[in-house]
């Protein structure tokens, strides 16, 4: 593979900054591309080294250059595939953290998508937007429930939502439809994080109706029928929580106690 790789690409990869300079200033440019045919500034970003790409930036790479037809910019790859340092420096040199691929992919989206907490939370900080959607209506908060790093990325985006002020009331069941879904063991944890933001609680035969719709089942595993997800031991205790916490809203917290309250509230407990 290494004869099919340009000199520059080369020296990029294996992090010789003495390399690079010297292919730079032989004429090589960080615009032409690399033996997959991709600007080679972008192996440039998998450096994770910010010598590098000074020395790109010097020799006049541009950061405006999508990937691929995708369209996904410097920036946006950085947030999916490298590591903090080359983020924080495309944000320091002008990068803006609210780019967004023509289908609507921005930082956020593919920060949270790679299970990156470190990554998300400085993309934020830096004004990236939380609360995109993509033209399939995907958003952090829904990508973030398929995150590796269990609860973690959903709480932080949840806890953007609580502190920008925005409503939960468009995503409640698109998201309990992915809790259920999942039938992962955190699933309950999942549920009962969304039960503060909620501002009305559904029933068991409001969520069976909603993931019945055509346009839900697409969502539906092809190894599980709907029948089974929403029949299964987890999906009766996620039911049970979401019941208890219309019980509790109707009459009082003080209304429900004992050992049926104790059970399902905080995890809600299997």
């Amino acid at each position: 593979m290494s004869e099919l790789r340009t000199p520059l690409e080369l020296a990029l990869i294996e992090r010789d900054a003495e390399a690079a300079a010297a292919r730079l200033a032989a004429g090589d440019s960080p615009m032409d591309l690399n033996h997959s045919g991709i600007p080679v500034l972008y192996d440039g970003l998998r450096s994770n080294s910010p010598l590098l790409l000074e020395l790109l930036d010097r020799a006049g790479a541009d950061w405006a250059t999508p990937y691929n037809e995708g369209g996904f910019t410097p920036l946006i790859y950085a947030a999916l595939h490298c590591e903090l340092v080359t983020v924080r420096w495309l944000i320091e040199h002008g990068q803006s953290p609210l780019q967004r691929t023509p289908q609507g992919v921005g930082v956020m989206h593919v920060s949270v998508q790679r299970s990156s907490p470190e990554v998300a939370r400085y993309l934020y900080q830096q004004g990236a937007d939380a609360f995109a959607e993509t033209v399939h209506g995907e958003s952090p908060l829904l990508i973030s429930l398929r995150s590796k790093q269990g609860l973690d990325l959903f709480r932080f985006v949840l806890a953007c939502y609580e502190e920008q002020g925005q409503s939960l009331a468009a995503k409640l069941m698109a998201c309990l439809r992915c809790v259920l879904e999942s039938q992962q063991p955190d699933a309950v944890a999942a549920a009962a994080a969304l039960l503060p933001l909620a501002e009305t609680v559904p029933t068991e035969g409001e969520l069976r109706a909603y993931m019945s719709r055509p346009e839900e089942r697409a969502f539906t595993t092809p190894f599980r029928s709907l029948a089974t997800t929403l029949d299964s031991r987890l999906s009766r205790a996620v039911f049970a929580l979401l019941k208890a916490e219309r019980v509790s809203r109707a009459c009082g917290p003080e209304t429900v106690e004992g050992p049926q309250a104790a059970r399902w509230r905080g995890h809600g407990g299997l």
